[in-house]
């Protein structure tokens, strides 16, 4: 078992600060929507370890997966578990690592496709002697074997809304190539998303083609003093003109510094979802294309606010993974956008405190 969370700092007094904290998660998506089905099994598994039921939550799972006989898993910010004992060790921990007495499930959108499920959703831990709920916004994503049963679940939030887990999430897959993976097995907007996202030419022009005039985001990470995600920039509010700005100001970092290889997608038609893993660039390739970049670049106001330089230095901590989906509105183009990393926040930590998996 791979644990990331430091138990001893699970104390009331590291919890009634989290209390302090507050999201628009729910409130972003609009609250519940359709088509939910209560029977899918990721969904199921949360429910079940939220409720104390942990025999069930167990049964969802065969000790090792259908074909290849690797462990059935469960990898969640607080660690990955494997076997069915590390699963029940999971389940039964689950509303400990807040100190929770019970806790309830609100589920607001599920994307299915592909043999997996994801449910957005939130957890609402009732803790002991305190009548502030703790509402923490997640993303579950089931990868879905025979009669109804889960060969791995992931599951995606903030690591500070979970005391003494740490701020990075190591890789869960290991990728056979250290490059962006085929965005052909994207589709409409979220394949130019991604494209634009990491073509080493930044053509921002492109990515006004993508977004609806009512995009949004909804965050996984707590609100500041002014209802703004901590890690979005204000401009985000103010529309696509806000997030291409804000993408301009942080011209360098992707994909010169790293991209994303995307691992899993799943796609109904009104949202698709990502999950992924960061990849590091080459050194040299780096710097030889960020003096291009400069140069191209010079005569914008709007671009390289950091001078075309990672604010840190890029090391094994940012080889991380993590979870995106793009909701799209009638015409095919992304009217919300909702991501679930640590990015910024892996280097309050040490690096020889890294639990590097690949």
């Amino acid at each position: 078992m791979a644990e990331f969370v430091d138990k001893s700092q699970i104390t009331l007094e590291n919890i009634d600060k989290i209390l302090e904290l507050s999201n628009s998660f729910e409130e972003g998506m609009g609250g519940p929507r359709g088509p939910i089905s209560a029977v899918s099994p990721e969904l199921l598994l949360i429910n079940y370890i939220s409720h104390g039921e942990s025999d069930k939550a167990v049964a969802l799972f065969e000790d090792e997966k259908q074909f290849n006989h690797e462990k059935s898993a469960i990898d969640a910010p607080t660690g990955r578990y494997e076997g069915l004992a590390e699963i029940r060790y999971f389940a039964e921990n689950w509303r400990k690592y807040v100190l929770a007495e019970f806790a309830w499930v609100t589920p607001l959108l599920q994307t299915v496709g592909g043999g997996r499920s994801c449910t957005e959703l939130v957890v609402n831990f009732k803790i002991k002697g305190r009548d502030k709920i703790l509402k923490v916004p997640m993303a579950v994503v089931g990868d879905i074997r025979p009669h109804n049963k889960l060969e791995e679940v992931r599951i995606y939030f903030y690591y500070a809304w979970f005391p003494g887990t740490i701020p990075y999430r190591p890789r869960q897959w290991k990728p056979l190539y250290d490059a962006a993976a085929d965005h052909n097995q994207l589709i409409g907007a979220v394949k130019e998303y991604f494209e634009t996202l990491q073509s080493p030419e930044l053509p921002f022009d492109r990515w006004t083609k993508v977004f609806g005039k009512e995009m949004q985001h909804a965050g996984y990470r707590p609100m500041d003093d002014k209802g703004t995600p901590e890690h979005v920039k204000e401009e985000l509010a103010e529309g696509v003109s806000g997030f291409l700005r804000m993408f301009k100001k942080s011209l360098g970092v992707m994909p010169y510094h790293n991209i994303l290889r995307v691992m899993h997608s799943i796609e109904d038609g009104r949202t698709g979802v990502i999950e992924w893993i960061s990849i590091g660039m080459p050194e040299e390739w780096r710097l030889e294309n960020l003096a291009a970049l400069e140069e191209k670049f010079k005569d914008d106001p709007e671009a390289g606010s950091l001078g075309f330089r990672i604010p840190c230095q890029w090391d094994d901590r940012s080889w991380q993974s993590g979870f995106a989906a793009y909701e799209k509105d009638e015409d095919g183009l992304i009217i919300a956008l909702r991501i679930c990393d640590y990015y910024g926040a892996e280097y309050s930590i040490d690096l020889k405190d890294t639990p590097i998996r690949w």
